[in-house]
Parts: structure tokens; sequence; C-alpha cells
């Protein structure tokens, strides 16, 4: 994605002006990017950064903060946009930059701990923070059938009584044979006394105690996991077909 602006050619055109062009080109391509609810502006030019507060009746300051509020007005409310000075060259650019990243951690850390979604996950399944390379550890090499079982486990988004009656799709969350609710703990891990004979070789493939850190989110143990799903026919619909 690009964007050109035309500035006007002058004698002594000072070079944070055209940062300042640079940082309302940055507007416009954030206003493409609707998902967007947080955005940093790297400025190089300390200068032009300074400019935004000390010359408000710049021209091309008058421009970036005449549009602006134009993102915020289109369902962008929750947007964020933060100027954040980086210099190009030398050792303050690497210094600066090792802050930015540790600061952007900081945040993430944040902002991930003190979120409402995904409790589940962080307390009972895994508490290892979430990113590419864990997530591409425990899904390589699975087929597309056995990535959606495993990360339906996962999340307890899954067909099993407990959640069928949570989203209203029947009435009882109860497990047929055990008359309590059958959840994901209570499926593949601990007591269901329905799949006891299947849960026997289950339980001799896992090396270690029988919890869901240690088996639907352990890389050794997830294929025990899938051959349990389909031992026990519990889900039709994600069987893996014979070979």
């Amino acid at each position: 994605m690009s964007q050109q602006l035309v500035m006007r050619q002058r004698s002594r055109l000072p070079v944070h002006d055209g940062v300042l062009a640079a940082m309302t080109l940055a507007l416009c391509v954030i206003m493409d990017c609707p998902r967007v609810t947080r955005t940093n502006i790297l400025v190089p030019d300390r200068a032009a950064a300074t400019t935004l507060t000390s010359r408000p009746d710049h021209p091309l300051v008058r421009l970036f903060l005449a549009r602006l509020p134009t993102i915020t007005r289109c369902s962008r409310s929750s947007l964020r946009v933060r100027i954040v000075w980086a210099p190009l060259r030398g050792e303050d650019r690497k210094v600066l930059l090792k802050r930015y990243d540790e600061q952007l951690h900081s945040e993430w850390k944040v902002a991930w701990e003190s979120s409402r979604q995904g409790h589940h996950i962080g307390r009972v399944v895994d508490d290892t923070p979430p990113g590419p390379a864990v997530l591409l550890k425990l899904y390589r090499g699975l087929s597309r059938r056995q990535c959606s079982i495993l990360s339906q486990l996962r999340s307890g988004h899954v067909g099993l009584n407990a959640y069928l009656a949570q989203i209203r799709a029947i009435d009882s969350p109860l497990c047929l044979t055990c008359a309590i609710p059958e959840t994901v703990s209570h499926f593949p891990v601990f007591t269901c006394r329905r799949f006891t004979a299947v849960r026997h070789s289950f339980r001799t493939a896992v090396e270690g105690p029988m919890t869901l850190k240690n088996t639907i989110s352990n890389v050794k143990t997830r294929a025990a996991v899938l051959d349990f799903v389909d031992g026990t026919s519990r889900f039709e619909a994600y069987r893996t077909p014979p070979q």
C-alpha cells in the first residue's frame, strides 16, 4: 500500500516538513486498515514530532490534526494513534528500538493478563503466552480435521453437552452416563465411565499427570488425544478417515 503527496517547491523547505507530510499519509494508510485499534507512527525527525504541539498553526500540522478526527469518527472510536520518535542511525536507534520493543511487550503482557477473553485457556489449559512459535509447534503436521478438534478441545467450544447447553443447542449440560456436566475435563481426561476402556490406552500413552495442560496442550501427547477422540466415536464429524 502506498500514498503520495505533492508539495510545492520551496527554496528552503525544512526537512521535517517532509516528515509531517509522511505522517499525514500514514493516517490515510491507517484509515484503510479498519481492524487496527492501536498504531504507532515512527518519526525519524524529532523536530517534526515536537512541531505537532509547538506549531499548531503550521499548514501540515493543521492537515494532520484535521485528518485524525475523521478516522475516529468512522466507527474507530477505540483507535489510539501514538507518535514515536525513532532516530534512523547510530547507537541511539538501536537503544530506542530496544526500548520500544520492551515497552510494546510490556503493554501486550498487561493487555493479555487483563483481558476477559481466554481465561479458560490461560488458567486451565495452557498458561504459555500465545505466539506463532507455540501454535505452529502444537499444530504442525496435523490435518485440518485434527487441528479443528484439538483447537476446540483447548478452547472448550466443542460439541460436549456442557458447551451445547451453554449456547442453548440442548437443554441439559449433563453427561448421559455420569449425570455431571460433560466438560472437556470430564470427557477425555478424568472421570467419564462411558469411555473407561478407551481411556486405558490413552493413559498408557500419556507420560505424566492426566491434566489438560499435559494432554491437549502437549505436542508429545496430541496424537494420543486424537486417537482417543477417534476411539470414542463422540465426534463423528471429526473422525480421522481411514488411510
